[in-house]
């Protein structure tokens, strides 16, 4: 039996506990030993005894936390009462020069959206780009401790959030230095062909024992395979906690309560300005009352909408008697999937949302018609699986005909099925038995070659 050390970097974030509890479901029932490390075990241990039992024995979880306070890392967040020199010599002796630079680039997003947040809006950028990215060598020093602990070592490592992991070469050499495994893992937010070519692949992909990483979305799949042809890049499926609570949560019963037969439209999730809240808001006023009745239901992030935050939050605090808002994070998924139940249709019309989301896994799992962008992957995906409808980000007028349209749709359409059977926990296995094994036995055998700012790198495994 081998052993499989899961680790995500940040929990108590929507769908990332769901991957750990799914992921570590897979790789249990595939026939692995899984050490999961993470700050929290995001409800796995609870998960794993209602769902699959029989694998307990084969299951162990060490909080990050812990691990940090016996090796005396740093708490996160620790440094702000520190002088800005002394936090700037941390930051260099772990990341290097690249966390100051990311930092200092943050300082700049955040001046832009506040003093020119017109300029700033189209040019894309986001308050928060800058976040702190994880270093390496932390997780080396972690994984270390972890096996001294269990008297597991790791036959591979699979990093289930690379996104916030960081580039430097300094932290990267010493990585390396103390790492005795392969490893890869999932990158839910790849480069785009443009600047993946321009500036060149994550600086990760150079890391010796590195075997590849799992995608969700496809669009930039092949020019990573091009760009590092010694590595595994392949799609994964965008997998979904669908289990159900015993008992239904009180907050799924008032929405079909007070919505009285009418067609409720749920939104659900984070509600960020990219997930289309304050278009949905005007969709609010031009919807017929009699026929409709609108749900929107998670943590609200005011700080995100900047000169428009007055606008939802009037709009929270004086709703129309159609329209229920319930601002704050639901912590069970069985409850979340809960109040996912109570929807006719699911309002998911993201604006230039390019990523992957497995609420259109949810909602192929509960039978529910979604509406969408007629953008980007999901745009693409509820058009080829028929899962409800595409339109027009901002069309008003587009929405409203759309959501009528969706009040009688077919329910019992098989696209949901082959949608469901697509992006379900077999069809994780099926991706994650034959990976295991090819990372753990090599696939980086070779030269590596790739271009970054027209140099080439070459890498000998």
């Amino acid at each position: 039996m081998s052993t499989i050390y899961l680790i995500s970097p940040i929990s108590g974030h929507g769908h990332l506990d769901a991957y750990s509890r799914l992921y570590s479901r897979a790789l249990l029932e595939l026939g692995h030993r899984v050490v999961l490390i993470a700050p929290e075990d995001g409800g796995t241990k609870d998960y794993l005894a209602r769902t699959a039992p029989g694998y307990a024995a084969s299951f162990h979880f060490i909080s990050s936390v812990h691990l940090d306070k016996q090796l005396g890392l740093p708490e996160h967040g620790s440094r702000a009462h520190l002088p800005m020199l002394q936090r700037a010599r941390m930051v260099l002796g772990e990341e290097g020069m690249s966390g100051i630079a990311h930092r200092v680039a943050g300082r700049g997003v955040d001046a832009l959206k506040e003093y020119t947040p017109a300029l700033a809006r189209r040019l894309g950028v986001e308050r928060g780009q800058a976040a702190r990215k994880m270093p390496f060598a932390d997780f080396s020093r972690r994984v270390g401790l972890a096996q001294k602990m269990t008297g597991l070592d790791g036959d591979l490592a699979f990093f289930l959030y690379l996104d916030v992991m960081a580039e430097d070469r300094r932290d990267l050499a010493q990585f390396e230095r103390n790492w005795n495994m392969p490893w890869g893992g999932i990158l839910f937010h790849a480069r785009k062909s443009d600047r993946l070519r321009q500036a060149g692949p994550e600086k990760y992909f150079f890391s010796p024992r590195m075997r590849g990483a799992k995608f969700l979305v496809p669009e930039t799949l092949g020019t990573y395979r091009d760009l590092l042809p010694a590595l595994d890049f392949a799609l994964i499926p965008d997998v979904a906690d669908v289990e159900l609570a015993d008992d239904s949560l009180d907050l799924a019963a008032t929405i079909r309560d007070r919505a009285r037969g009418r067609c409720v439209v749920l939104q659900i999730g984070t509600i960020a300005p990219h997930k289309g809240t304050l278009e949905l808001l005007n969709v609010m006023k031009h919807a017929d009352p009699s026929q409709f009745f609108f749900a929107v239901v998670g943590r609200p992030y005011l700080e995100k909408f900047d000169g428009q935050a007055e606008t939802l939050r009037q709009a929270m605090s004086d709703p129309a008697e159609n329209v229920l808002f319930h601002p704050s994070f639901i912590e069970d998924e069985r409850d979340y999937n809960a109040v996912l139940q109570a929807a006719d249709v699911i309002y998911a019309v993201y604006r230039d949302f390019p990523a992957s989301s497995n609420v259109l896994t949810k909602a192929a799992y509960f039978n529910i018609p979604i509406l969408v962008s007629d953008r980007h992957l999901m745009g693409e995906r509820v058009r080829r699986y028929q899962l409800g409808a595409t339109v027009r980000e901002g069309d008003t007028a587009g929405i409203c005909r759309s959501l009528e349209a969706l009040k009688h749709f077919d329910r019992q359409s098989g696209a949901f099925l082959d949608y469901t059977a697509d992006h379900s926990l077999d069809a994780l296995k099926k991706v994650l038995g034959p990976t295991v094994e090819l990372w753990r036995k090599g696939g980086t055998d070779g030269d590596m070659e790739t271009r970054s700012d027209d140099a080439v790198i070459r890498r000998t495994a």
